[in-house]
């Protein structure tokens, strides 16, 4: 296995497999944070579903969405640099 900074490649089962082969089908190639999500992919569905019920559960359209996860990555970002 090959690493670059830290993370080591891991040698993808099943559930990562099926991640690259959707990044495969859509992009042309397997994006950086898919190889990430391809240590937990569980958490990753875990993580989508709850997303989800939350989107389904308060009517937020997908601009909605998008407002909200763009304010909240900002939020964050000044968290850190404070």
């Amino acid at each position: 296995m090959s690493a670059v900074g830290f993370l080591a490649t891991k040698a993808p089962d099943a559930e990562a497999q099926r991640l690259f082969d959707d990044d495969v089908a859509e992009l042309g190639y397997v994006m950086n944070v898919s190889k990430l999500w391809a240590y937990q992919p569980a958490t990753l569905k875990h993580l989508f579903d709850l997303m989800g019920e939350t989107y389904a559960t308060e009517g937020l359209t997908f601009r909605q969405r998008g407002i909200l996860v763009t304010g909240s990555s900002e939020d964050r970002a000044r968290e850190r640099h404070v």
